[in-house]
């Protein structure tokens, strides 16, 4: 068997472990409310470009694998819909 630290040495959590997530965290708290708002900007960028393959992909799992996946596409659709009524 493992050790706890030797079972811990990789993966995501291994820089928290090691005490080098705290450093990571403080880089983004330097980066600010800026690199924050980038990076929301290009998420949401990302997901008006695939908005039609999403809703596509979630029709048909939710359709043909299980009826949860039909939640995605209502999701995406509500907050396509809100983004629209916010912006006019």
């Amino acid at each position: 068997m493992f050790s706890t630290s030797q079972r811990m040495s990789h993966g995501p959590l291994a820089p928290w472990m090691h005490g080098d997530g705290g450093r990571q965290m403080s880089q983004y708290a330097q980066q600010g409310r800026e690199a924050f708002m980038q990076q929301a900007q290009d998420v949401e960028h990302w997901m008006e470009e695939n908005a039609t393959t999403v809703c596509v992909a979630g029709v048909l799992l939710g359709t043909f694998v299980d009826r949860r996946f039909l939640l995605l596409p209502l999701a995406l659709g509500g907050i396509m819909l809100w983004r629209s009524l916010q912006s006019s």
